[in-house]
Formats: structure tokens, sequence, C-alpha cells
């Protein structure tokens, strides 16, 4: 009875599942595409293709934005980035505020050392009024000291932060990407580092360069993990598909812990070694004088 029900039942999901018997859910998305598609040629509805757009984009990228960064300054991948306007503009403000603290900083670093000097001249010269250069002198500091501070936010040559920010991304975009492997005189394959590749463009991108320093040090896999993945790769294939869970667990541990045990074996023999050769100096030995 059960072998017929078993049978039964084996036919009838066959037939619900051919492309003759569909079931309901799939009208129902074949219509709901046909709708989209109508309405996506259309784009009659500012709204609705927005939304589109907008999920379609967050399904892309609906990772941290720090990868996406990463990725557009890594010289290999930046024209890889999906919707690559907005990581632009990202990347932009952050060199933006990262460089007007780094003038900012250097700017009160400069007048606390020209306060400093301003002092002990102070301290060790009294102060004569009858000076009338001595007046000027400090109105031309004070106006030193404005333009060093103006210069944190516009730069000696007048250009702004945002324009020398943009600038270094336009040279950056318009450079042709790096790629991934390069051959050596010897003939040896291997890969191309960004971090070299950084270094050496420095001197073309000075804001952009450290900020690429600080995020392609972002860890984007787990070696541990990946070597996992390989050893039971090779532990499980198709004539050994059968091992039972908890022993292919055992060989999994094995493999990735191996340098262990030969170290653990290792220590065993040499301490065997050890107490035999004790044993053979003891019994080498005379036996002591009653």
């Amino acid at each position: 009875m059960v072998p017929f029900a078993v049978k039964k039942l084996r036919e009838r999901l066959t037939q619900l599942a051919s492309p003759q018997n569909t079931t309901t859910s799939r009208p129902l998305a074949q219509a709901q595409l046909r709708d989209f598609e109508n309405r996506w040629r259309k784009a009659t509805e500012p709204t609705f293709l927005g939304t589109v757009e907008r999920g379609a984009r967050d399904r892309q990228v609906g990772i941290h934005p720090a990868f996406l960064i990463a990725s557009f300054l890594d010289p290999r991948s930046k024209d890889m980035v999906p919707d690559l306007g907005p990581v632009s503009e990202r990347v932009a403000a952050i060199m933006v505020d990262q460089e007007t603290k780094n003038r900012e900083a250097q700017c009160l670093v400069a007048m606390g050392t020209d306060r400093a000097g301003a002092t002990s001249t102070v301290d060790e010269e009294v102060w004569n009024w009858e000076k009338e250069d001595d007046f000027f002198a400090d109105l031309e500091v004070d106006q030193a000291r404005s333009r060093q501070g103006a210069e944190a936010h516009v730069g000696v040559g007048g250009n702004t932060v945002e324009s020398i920010v943009q600038d270094e991304l336009k040279r950056y975009k318009s450079f042709p990407p790096l790629q991934f492997r390069k051959v050596l005189p010897g003939g040896t394959l291997t890969f191309n580092d960004p971090l070299k590749w950084w270094e050496e463009k420095a001197p073309y991108f000075p804001i952009m360069s450290s900020l690429a320093k600080a995020y392609l040090s972002i860890q984007a896999t787990s070696a541990p993990s990946e070597r996992v993945f390989s050893a039971a790769s090779m532990l499980i294939e198709k004539r050994r598909n059968r091992l039972d869970p908890e022993l292919a667990g055992k060989m999994l541990f094995v493999a990735q812990n191996w340098d262990l045990h030969e170290k653990h074996l290792q220590d065993m023999l040499l301490a065997a070694a050890e107490q035999q050769e004790g044993e053979e100096v003891q019994g080498s030995e005379p036996p002591a004088a009653k």
C-alpha cells in the first residue's frame, strides 16, 4: 500500500511540475515581469522608475560602503564599481575632510611655534612703545597667520581643497586600469600589487594615495575559511561522496591541523629518544661498590 501511495504522489508531483501544468505562482510571476517590462520601457512614472533603480542599486551594493570605496581605490577594479557616481562623490567628501583637517593641524602647529617664538622675544626684551615699527611688525605677523589659516582651506596657489580633490579624481579616472596579473622577465606569472602602484603614483595623487593605503588594508576575504573549503574539496569528491559527516569532519580537522600533529609526533619521538639514551647511560654505569 505504501509503495503505491508513493508512486502516485511522485506521478502527481511530476505532473504539477511539468510546463504544461504550471502552478498558480508561475503565471502571477510572469504577469509581474510583463508589467515591470512595460512600465520600465515607457518610464512615464518617475516614482516607479526611481524605486526600481534604487532597489537595483541596493541589491548590487548592499554591502558596507567601505568595501565599495576600497574597490574604487583599487586601480585594478576602479572601472568595475557599480553606480560609480555616488561612490566617487563619497570618496571626494572623505578626501576633502581629511585634507582640511590635515591643513588645519599644520596651521595650528605653525601658529603655536610662532607664538612661542614671539613670547620668548617679549620676555627677553622690554617692550618699547617708542618704536613705531613694532606695531606694524605685529600687524604683519597677524596677517601672515591669517593667510596661513586661509591656505589651510584654499591652498597656496589659490586652489580650494575641493578643486584639488576633483583634479586628483579626474586624473585617477583617466588612468588606465591596472592589470590583475603581469608576466615577469623569467616568464613567471604573478599578481600586480595595488599598494605598490599607489606608492609609485603618490606624487600625482598626494591626497588620494594616503586614503587608498588606509582602505586597501581591509581584508576582503578570510584566508582560514578559504583553506577550509579547499581542504574539503580535496577530501570529498565524486568517488568519496558517501563519507559519514562525523568521519569527514574528523578528516578535515586532521588535514587542517596536520602541522600540529607532526610537531606532536616529533616531540614524542624526541622524548622517547632522550628517555632511551638515559636508560642506556644508566645501564652502562658500573654498580656502586658496597
